[in-house]
C-alpha cells in the first residue's frame, strides 16, 4: 500500500490507547469521559461546547516516518536505551513531577482532578509502560549515567493489520528539567524510530500540546511533520462540568 503525508491523515488515530485510565479513575471514585474533535471539525466542537463539555486541551498531532528521523547532535555523556528495572522509581517520580508541575496536559488543566491523583496516575502510566502493558517499549536518556528522560511507545497492531503497514503511537515523555538543553527528546525520538524499524515499522504518531512550543521544536528537529490539530474535552458524570 502506498502512503503519502496527505493522505496518512485519514489513518492517524482519533485518541491514544488510554482506556485503561478510565476504568482507573472510576474505581476512585473519579467518573468522567473524554473526547476529541479535529480542530478543523467546527460543528463538533460547537456541539460539545453546547453540550456542557469542558475543554481541556489542544494539541498537535506529529507523525514520524521510519528512515526519515535524526538525533542530531548529541554530547558524549548521553546515550539513549530501553528501560531496566533500576529507572522505574526515579522515572515515575519524574513522572509525577512533570506532570503536575511543568506539563500543563488535560488532566491538570481539569480543576475537577485532584492535583495529586492527577500525578498518581501518570507515575501509574509510566509504571504500567515499564511492565509491558500500555507501552511495548520505553525510551529512557541517561545522563552520565543517570536516567532523566522517558518517552513510552505502543505498537498499534489493529491499524497495522488494517493497513498492511506498520503503525505505532506514542503515550507520554517528560525530560529532568536540570538535563533541559540537552536535546534528549530528539535523540529518544530517533531511538524509537530505529526500535520501531527493527519489527518492520512504517509510520509513529504523537500528540503534543499546542503550546509546548520546546516538545514542538524537538519533534520538528528529529524529522517529524504535523498531520492535524484536536481540541480534548472532559464530561462529568452526575452534572457539574458535563452532561
Amino acid at each position: 500500500m502506498s502512503f503519502s503525508r496527505g493522505n496518512l491523515r485519514q489513518y492517524s488515530p482519533v485518541s491514544p490507547p488510554w482506556s485503561w485510565m478510565k476504568s482507573s479513575s472510576q474505581s476512585s471514585a473519579i467518573c468522567s469521559t473524554s473526547a476529541a474533535a479535529r480542530l478543523t471539525k467546527t460543528p463538533t466542537v460547537h456541539a460539545l461546547g453546547d453540550a456542557g463539555w469542558r475543554l481541556v486541551d489542544s494539541t498537535l498531532e506529529v507523525a514520524f516516518e521510519v528512515g526519515r528521523t535524526t538525533a542530531g547532535e548529541q554530547a558524549a555523556d548521553v546515550r539513549v536505551r530501553a528501560v531496566v528495572p533500576e529507572d522505574h522509581e526515579p522515572l515515575s517520580a519524574l513522572a509525577r513531577i512533570a506532570y503536575t508541575r511543568l506539563i500543563r496536559s488535560r488532566y491538570t488543566a481539569d480543576p475537577r482532578l485532584p492535583v495529586e491523583r492527577t500525578g498518581q496516575l501518570y507515575a501509574e502510566w509510566l509504571l504500567r509502560g515499564c511492565a509491558g502493558t500500555f507501552a511495548d517499549v520505553v525510551a529512557v536518556a541517561e545522563h552520565r549515567g543517570r536516567p532523566v528522560g522517558f518517552t513510552t511507545c505502543k505498537l498499534d497492531p489493529a491499524l497495522t493489520r488494517a493497513t498492511g503497514v506498520g503503525f505505532a503511537v506514542d503515550g507520554i515523555g517528560a525530560v529532568d528539567p536540570a538535563s533541559q538543553g540537552l536535546r534528549l527528546q530528539p535523540a529518544m525520538l530517533h531511538w524509537l524510530a530505529e526500535w520501531q524499524r527493527a519489527r518492520g515499522g512504517r509510520f509513529r504518531f504523537g500528540r503534543v500540546l499546542i503550546n509546548n512550543y520546546a516538545m514542538q521544536r524537538a519533534c520538528l528537529r528529529c524529522g517529524a511533520f504535523i498531520t492535524q490539530g484536536y481540541h480534548t474535552y472532559h464530561g462529568w458524570r452526575g452534572g457539574g462540568d458535563g452532561p
